[in-house]
């Protein structure tokens, strides 16, 4: 098998997997919309959004501290702070949503992806105090919604506002805090040498729209023009960055491919190149992550994990994206109880 045809059965592989990881998380996957049935696709929409448990910093916006919130709200914003510090869990904050409503799948432009996220790259919470019943993952919804921006060691708090409609979460407000606030973050998404015509900007109602029916429309602050953080979304209502995200593995298969049918390479070992053209090599799933998998010498040639305080390789860094630590403990734990 040549490194072009290997390329397509690790892609199938890897979409293969992909399924498996959205059954695992019961993700919902109803492959409705024609050409949009791609399982990587759906579980990296998942997955970039799925906020990774570690140890956080929190920066607060000039619209804190929130005095006028209900008791109830204020004493779950208080305990999402602690949560974050402490590097807890806060995805069942994110709602079931998360899980059951976004499919990039689906007939539903407007539940192909979420839309705040996909445009400027904000994620939201529910304020709720209400303890989890045990047996559940998600909280209860809650009035209010705590609006942030999530890196790797920071969550940027935007504001917190009274749940909204759909048509809510295209605030204007949100977008202008994020630039008073964190303009060097902002900058970066800054259309340079763009000029505002003067002319009145979309509404809240117009923004929605125009995102349902896959198009992004610039924002105009202070006579500056700015694209969304997220990235914006597709013709299709999905995700700029998930599907770049996607293209970056397809290319790392491609070469990892090449790499694999190289007779030189890493993934010769002597039995395996005494098989000649009759090696069956593929990417499989294993408890212990993913492996590149010869069929007839049983040799696992597992994927490494990246390091803390390490620039990670790609290799580790694709790992992480397709099948991240704890999704590997979730897989854990089901294979313990069957």
């Amino acid at each position: 098998m040549d490194a072009s045809e290997l390329h397509k059965k690790f892609y199938k592989n890897i979409n293969s997997i992909a399924e498996s990881l959205i059954e695992l998380y019961s993700l919902k996957f109803k492959k409705d919309a024609p050409g949009l049935n791609d399982p990587l696709m759906r579980w990296l929409d998942f997955r970039l959004r799925y906020v990774d448990t570690h140890a956080r910093e929190i920066t607060l916006s000039n619209k804190f501290p929130k005095k006028d919130l209900p008791c109830d709200a204020q004493n779950a914003l208080l305990k999402f702070c602690k949560m974050i510090e402490e590097g807890d869990d806060i995805n069942p904050y994110q709602g079931r949503g998360l899980v059951l409503r976004h499919d990039t799948s689906g007939d539903k432009r407007d539940s192909r992806t979420d839309l705040l996220w996909a445009d400027w790259g904000i994620h939201h919470f529910h304020l709720s105090d209400a303890p989890i019943p045990q047996g559940q993952y998600f909280s209860k919804s809650a009035d209010y919604l705590l609006f942030c921006l999530i890196s790797h060691d920071v969550v940027a708090f935007i504001d917190v506002l009274l749940h909204p409609s759909k048509e809510g979460f295209s605030n204007k407000g949100l977008i202008e805090t994020l630039v008073l606030n964190w303009p060097d973050y902002m900058d970066r998404y800054k259309l340079k040498g763009i000029l505002s015509n003067g002319e009145s900007q979309c509404s809240e109602s117009e923004i929605y729209e125009l995102r349902k029916s896959g198009i992004t429309p610039c924002m105009t602050i202070n006579n500056e023009v700015y694209m969304g953080p997220g990235l914006g979304l597709t013709t299709a209502s999905t995700s700029v960055r998930v599907g770049a995200v996607r293209g970056q593995v397809s290319k790392f298969i491609r070469g990892l491919a090449v790499e694999v049918t190289d007779p030189k390479g890493r993934f010769r070992t002597k039995d395996i190149l005494q098989l000649g053209e009759f090696s069956d090599f593929s990417i499989v799933l294993t408890p212990n992550g993913l492996a590149v998998y010869e069929a007839n010498t049983e040799h696992a040639f597992l994927f490494p994990r990246s390091s803390p305080y390490k620039i990670p390789t790609l290799m580790e860094n694709i790992h992480d994206l397709i099948f991240p630590n704890w999704a590997r403990e979730t897989l854990l734990l089901k294979l313990n109880f069957m």
